[in-house]
């Protein structure tokens, strides 16, 4: 991946404009809504979104789409479409 792709997977994204964001992405870390004391390490490979939960739990997540607005996963629950919002 791209350093454009890193600098557009930061900051608050969520499943609307109007609802609360899911998560955060800030550096290297995704800090999600509810347990943002405890952010997770994510690491980017070829067209994937890796987070690491712990030593023995990584979801991947394929990119579909990144822009700077939108940004479409696939993983094994199925397809996710998320917005960019306003921190």
């Amino acid at each position: 991946m791209s350093p454009t792709t890193l600098t557009l997977l930061q900051g608050a994204w969520g499943e609307s404009l109007e609802e609360n964001g899911l998560f955060l992405i800030k550096s290297r870390r995704i800090y999600f809504l509810g347990h943002m004391q405890e952010p997770v390490r994510y690491q980017l490979k070829q067209d994937s979104l890796l987070i690491h939960f712990s030593k023995h739990i990584i979801i991947r997540q394929q990119m579909l789409k990144l822009d700077k607005d939108s940004l479409v996963v696939q993983s094994a629950a199925g397809i996710s479409r998320l917005r960019h919002r306003s921190e």
